[in-house]
């Protein structure tokens, strides 16, 4: 028996909610949106609590949906990250 693998669209995603002291564990903006109770701060690329950046006053700067996540932290050799002008490689991050 053949399994055919195709990738799921994201429309048809839907986020899981963990307790927020999870979100700083997740290192790219599409896994951190993926779940609920977190958002993605693109001013230093962490991720961080929903509720505790509504307190702060910060959830507005926040990214909470993968369509608008840069694509640039999911790159996983230098070559797949020069190929888009907007990233750059971290070599301090590479494997």
């Amino acid at each position: 028996m053949h399994l055919l693998q195709e990738s799921v669209p994201v429309d048809f995603l839907q986020p899981f909610r963990t307790q927020p002291a999870v979100c700083p564990t997740y290192e790219t903006c599409l896994s951190c949106v993926g779940d609920a109770s977190c958002g993605w701060a693109n001013a230093n690329g962490t991720c961080v609590s929903r509720f505790q950046a509504v307190v702060n006053g910060t959830d507005a700067e926040l990214v909470v949906g993968p369509r608008l996540c840069s694509a640039c932290g999911d790159k996983q050799t230098c070559q797949e990250c020069h190929d888009l002008d907007e990233c750059e490689w971290d070599s301090t991050k590479s494997m």
